[in-house]
């Protein structure tokens, strides 16, 4: 009986932090904007002004918030979600939320 119990509060734990959507969408948002700075550190051969940094992180940020909102999806499957990116030409699995974090998968 012990045992049973003891499931049930490890399956409640794992429903209680499950991440939700937001949480997965944030941390895609991040991991993109991160690979594009790390694109624009090599290929920038000398540092902006400081006022259009500004301009083009703004940019940046909204183009990522609207092709997140719009790609990542998440699969909720109670004890933990998968995160996954939908284009025309597929639907792949890109992370799983567990324990409310989110982790991403290999070079996504």
């Amino acid at each position: 009986m012990k045992e049973v119990l003891y499931i049930l509060i490890v399956f409640t734990v794992f429903v209680l932090t499950n991440p939700d959507t937001a949480t997965h969408k944030a941390k895609v948002k991040e991991r993109v904007i991160e690979k594009i700075k790390a694109q624009m550190d090599v290929h920038s051969e000398i540092a902006a002004p400081t006022n259009e940094a500004e301009v083009v992180d703004a940019i940046q940020a909204s183009i990522t918030d609207n092709m997140v909102s719009k790609a990542v999806k998440v699969d909720n499957f109670f004890a933990f979600s998968l995160t996954r990116i939908n284009t025309e030409s597929e639907n792949t699995v890109i992370g799983l939320g567990i324990l409310g974090k989110v982790y991403l998968f290999g070079n996504f």
